[in-house]
C-alpha cells in the first residue's frame, strides 16, 4: 500500500520577506505626504470658516450698534481702566452671551481681573486656527496690570490666532501708515461701513498672528529674545488670547523676519507687526464683506498695503 505524502508547503524566504517589506515602506512613504497635505487642507478650510464666522458677527455687531466695535477701551483708546476688546464685544454675536453676561468690566485691573478669569481663561475655538501647533487652549500667565506692564503667572487665557489690523507701515513710503478698517486714525471714536470708502469686499478686517507669543522667524525657528521687537510685550503675554486688544499695526520685513522694513508682509515673523501662520504658502485673512482670502507669502507689498488700507482710494485687484 503506497503512502500518500502531504504537498509541502514552502513559506516566504527572508529574502521575499524583505521586498514586501520595502514595497510597504515606499506605499507607505508615498501615501503619508497625501494624509499630511489632507489634513491641512481640513485645518485650513476649518480656519477660513472661524474667519467667516468672526465677519458675520462684526456684522451683527454693526447691525445692532450702527458702528463697529472699539478694538479696545483702556489700552489703545480712552486710555484707562481696560475694560474691554472687540473679542469681547463681539461675544454675543458669537453665541457666547453666557460668557459676555459674566464679564465684569467694573473689576479692579478690567479685562486681566481675577474677577474675569472664567470668561477670559474660556478657551473659544473660533477665535483659533487649527494648524497652529499649540500644546492647550490656554495661555499660563497673563498681564495683569495694564498700566505697570505685571505679569500674574497664575492667571490663564484662552488663546487667539486673529488680529484686527490697525494699520500698515512701512517707512520707506509715503505715506508711511495707513489706517485699518475699525481705526478712525485719532484713537477716539468708532467706525462705521460707511467710512470704509475703499470698498468692505477690499478692506482687510482679520489676519493671522499665529501662536504669539511664542515668537518665530520666516522658516518657523524660535526668534531669540535679542532679535524680538518689543521684548515687554512678549514678556507679559500682552497678546495672544482673544480677549486681549488682538489689534497691532502690520509692517513689513526681510525675509528671514528679524528686521523692518523690508519686502516681506506675509509668514516673515508672529513678532510685533508680523502677519503669520502656519498653513504652507500663505495665510488666511477676512474682508470687511465676510469674505476669507488665502493671500500669499509672494504676495506684492503695495497690494497687500492696500488691502489693509479702509480710504486710500486705490483698486485692489486680485492677488
Amino acid at each position: 500500500m503506497k503512502t500518500q505524502m502531504s504537498p509541502i508547503r514552502r513559506g516566504f524566504t527572508l529574502v521575499e520577506l524583505l521586498v514586501v517589506i520595502a514595497i510597504i515602506g515606499v506605499l507607505i512613504s508615498l501615501l503619508l505626504p497625501a494624509v499630511q497635505q489632507a489634513r491641512e487642507a481640513a485645518r485650513r478650510m476649518q480656519c477660513t470658516n472661524n474667519l467667516k464666522q468672526l465677519g458675520l458677527a462684526i456684522h451683527n455687531y454693526h447691525d445692532t450698534h450702527r458702528s463697529l466695535p472699539f478694538p479696545d477701551m483702556g489700552v489703545t483708546y480712552n486710555s484707562g481702566h481696560w475694560v474691554s476688546s472687540w473679542g469681547l464685544a463681539i461675544l454675543p454675536q458669537m453665541e457666547q452671551s453666557a460668557a459676555y453676561n459674566l464679564f465684569d468690566p467694573t473689576a479692579a485691573n478690567g479685562v486681566s481681573d481675577q474677577a474675569n478669569q472664567v470668561v477670559v481663561g474660556t478657551e473659544l475655538t473660533a477665535f483659533n486656527c487649527p494648524s497652529t501647533p499649540r500644546g492647550s487652549g490656554q495661555i499660563q500667565g497673563i498681564i495683569e496690570d495694564q498700566s505697570t506692564t505685571d505679569l500674574n503667572n497664575d492667571f490663564v487665557a484662552g488663546t487667539g490666532d486673529y488680529f484686527v489690523a490697525r494699520s500698515f507701515r512701512d517707512d520707506t513710503i509715503t505715506p508711511r501708515e495707513i489706517v485699518g478698517a475699525l481705526f478712525d486714525g485719532s484713537y477716539q471714536s468708532t467706525v462705521g461701513f460707511s467710512a470704509i470708502t475703499d470698498g468692505l469686499s477690499n478692506t482687510m478686517f482679520f489676519f493671522e498672528r499665529s501662536n504669539f507669543p511664542n515668537v518665530v522667524k520666516a522658516n518657523g525657528s524660535p526668534k531669540d529674545v535679542s532679535e524680538y521687537s518689543y521684548q515687554q510685550v512678549v514678556d507679559t503675554n500682552f497678546q495672544g488670547w482673544w480677549a486681549s486688544t488682538q489689534h497691532d499695526r502690520i509692517r513689513s520685513w526681510n525675509f528671514d523676519g528679524t528686521i523692518y522694513y523690508g519686502p516681506c508682509v506675509v509668514n516673515c515673523t508672529n513678532d510685533w507687526g508680523g502677519a503669520y501662520s502656519f498653513h504652507a504658502g500663505g495665510m488666511n485673512a477676512s474682508a470687511g464683506d465676510g469674505s476669507v482670502r488665502f493671500v500669499s507669502e509672494t504676495v506684492d507689498k503695495l497690494t497687500f498695503r492696500a488691502f489693509v488700507g479702509r480710504n486710500e482710494g486705490e483698486v485692489l485687484g486680485e492677488f
